[in-house]
């Protein structure tokens, strides 16, 4: 059950016959235990209730992120040190969200690491362990440019074993940013704890029309976010269709 105030709502999932599983596979996903998190006992009630709401609470991805989206630029560019020049800081922090959406949509397919559906929540907290606020300069800048942005067998050993099993994208998004190479720039963990705490509310990766197909990904988000921010801001009205391979291409972050 869910309680929102005086009322209550039972959690369920539609399905329709000729409806892809993914959207229902997803939730199920959230609510695995792995074996490794019985190494220190069992899970507690409370524990497993937050499985089952984080599982079947996620909301569909329309303009209501949008705007939420929005509100969390303006809370993350105020985490962001070392530029001092205010365009760019906000540019910027454009950048790294729209990477960080691009990534969370991915693991949610179950495409980075071995289908770790938590990739970037489990390497936040990995980090966290080693000391504070490492995630961005050690962990993001080895998966952005040291792993999406370059060939398997060109990588480090010391990589590899940081990120993980990570697939090369041949595309702009993950090439050095000109205000990289610019600010000496600094961001502190609890920055991405927020932005994630958003994303995982909500669902990604997945086509859920009955006319849709497993085996086809519906990254409608991404072109909406990236439409609305910096494409449209930089170049106007821009089309991105629909399928994943054309966004791999996008030549944005570069100029």
């Amino acid at each position: 059950m869910k309680r929102e105030g005086s009322k209550s709502f039972v959690r369920d999932h539609l399905y329709v016959k000729g409806q892809p599983g993914d959207l229902f596979l997803s939730k199920l996903g959230s609510l695995v235990i792995d074996i490794t998190e019985l190494e220190h006992g069992e899970p507690t009630v409370v524990e497993i209730a937050y499985k089952l709401q984080r599982g079947f609470d996620v909301e569909p991805v329309t303009k209501k992120f949008y705007k939420e989206f929005q509100e969390q630029h303006q809370k993350f560019l105020l985490f962001v040190r070392g530029i001092d020049n205010e365009t760019d800081r906000r540019w910027y922090t454009s950048v790294i969200l729209n990477r960080l959406m691009f990534v969370y949509f991915l693991q949610r397919k179950g495409f980075i690491d071995n289908e770790d559906l938590n990739y970037l929540q489990n390497k936040l907290e990995l980090s966290k362990q080693k000391g504070d606020n490492y995630f961005y300069s050690e962990f993001l800048k080895a998966l952005f440019f040291e792993s999406f942005a370059k060939p398997e067998i060109d990588r480090d050993l010391s990589v590899q074993e940081l990120v993980g099993k990570v697939k090369y994208l041949n595309g702009g998004l993950f090439l050095k940013h000109h205000i990289e190479d610019k600010y000496d720039i600094s961001i502190v963990d609890e920055a991405f704890e927020q932005v994630l705490d958003l994303f995982e509310r909500y669902s990604w990766n997945l086509d859920d029309t009955p006319e849709g197909k497993d085996d086809e990904i519906n990254p409608d988000v991404l072109g909406y976010i990236l439409k609305n921010t910096l494409i449209k801001r930089l170049f106007g009205a821009y089309y991105l269709d629909r399928r994943l391979q054309n966004i791999f291409v996008i030549e944005l972050f570069t100029s």
